[in-house]
């Protein structure tokens, strides 16, 4: 028994050995995000704020930049603002920032006040993603906070910014109702189109028939036609051949009647009148 209970033991003990050896620790890419990425994430947002409060000339401007427009661009971000990333993702941070004006009101980012420990990161083994948060100057004129999001890829490489507004809960559940509502409006309006095409479609062979039956009607009519128009050839060439043979018989006849030295030389059987 107790030589059981050693060897029972012993195989617990080898178990978590083994999953101890199985465990592996990821290590983040940044252990201090703060001090690394601070500084180029305010840039950042100092440069989508920028860019976003333009006009929408200006940035139809931005986005038809030629290529080599856009790569002095690139080399002004990394070697100017010590931004590692391509202009186009800047740009498009701009656009979402633009985009987020209605709910932020006009350049609220640009005046907002940062809150306490405003850049918050989350970091894994294979991208750090900074979160800037902005609290409104606005609120009873119906301003919203935003947060900006930064995206950075294993090479510390910006690969997305976006400019998103923070709803309360009321906003958020009248958003989603009205999602909703659209949603299944949607559903139940092709629904009842459906319903309607699949009633109409006992209607289709009636109008199939409807434009056939002229066609065909049309077709029996030249069939008709052209082969009372072969029989009429038909009887006139019969016709003539039968007067012809007649005419023939006839001026052998009255020859005959004449003596054997008449001949049908000296008369000609003009018109055959049939009496009755």
């Amino acid at each position: 028994m107790k030589k059981k209970i050693k060897a029972l033991l012993l195989m617990l003990v080898c178990i978590f050995a083994l999953t101890a050896c199985g465990e592996t620790t990821v290590k983040p890419l940044l252990e201090d995000p703060h001090s690394e990425l601070d500084e180029e994430v305010q840039e950042i947002c100092a440069l989508v704020v920028s860019l976003g409060s333009a006009t929408a000339e200006e940035l139809a401007y931005y986005d038809e930049m030629k290529i080599d427009e856009v790569e002095y661009l690139n080399q002004l971000l990394s070697q100017s603002y010590g931004v590692r990333t391509d202009f186009s993702i800047i740009l498009k941070g701009a656009h979402s920032y633009a985009d987020s004006k209605k709910l932020l009101l006009d350049n609220e980012l640009e005046n907002a006040l940062p809150e306490t420990g405003s850049i918050t990161y989350d970091v894994d083994a294979d991208q750090v993603i900074a979160n800037v948060h902005f609290k409104t100057l606005k609120p009873n004129e119906g301003g919203h906070d935003g947060i900006v999001e930064i995206i950075y890829d294993k090479n510390l490489h910006v690969t997305a910014v976006t400019v998103n507004t923070i709803l309360g809960l009321g906003e958020s559940m009248q958003r989603a109702g009205t999602n909703t509502l659209i949603g299944m409006g949607t559903v139940f309006i092709m629904l009842i189109l459906i319903a309607i095409i699949i009633s109409m479609l006992k209607y289709v062979p009636k109008l199939l028939d409807a434009f056939k039956a002229p066609a065909e009607g049309v077709t029996e009519a030249s069939v008709d036609k052209a082969i009372a128009g072969i029989v009429e050839r038909e009887e006139a060439q019969q016709d003539e051949a039968d007067d012809t043979e007649l005419i023939a018989v006839i001026a052998a006849a009255i020859a005959a009647a004449g003596g054997e030295s008449a001949s049908t030389d000296g008369f000609v059987v003009r018109s055959i009148r049939r009496i009755r």
